[in-house]
């Protein structure tokens, strides 16, 4: 499978991905949507700040940089949804 920035690349370029494709895509968007929406509505001013929106920018590039059906399967997901 493509890793989850290559399906994204390729729907903005008008093609169709698989179903499955799509499928899991879905799936990783809406678990790293869930996540950072927690981790941003969480966010305090303060010296941790920048490294809780470092986290956050560091999970959002390992997500596009992984196909989708490994990342919800790795624990890189499960932290993502832990937080």
């Amino acid at each position: 499978m493509r890793q989850l920035r290559d399906i994204l690349q390729s729907a903005r370029e008008g093609q169709v991905p698989s179903h499955e494709e799509c499928f899991h895509a879905l799936r990783a968007l809406s678990d790293l949507d869930d996540a950072e929406r927690h981790d941003l509505t969480t966010l305090r001013d303060g010296p941790s700040m920048a490294s809780r929106v470092r986290g956050i920018l560091e999970r959002r590039f390992r997500a596009l940089s992984t196909d989708p059906e490994s990342w919800l399967t790795s624990g890189q997901r499960l932290d993502a949804v832990r937080h």
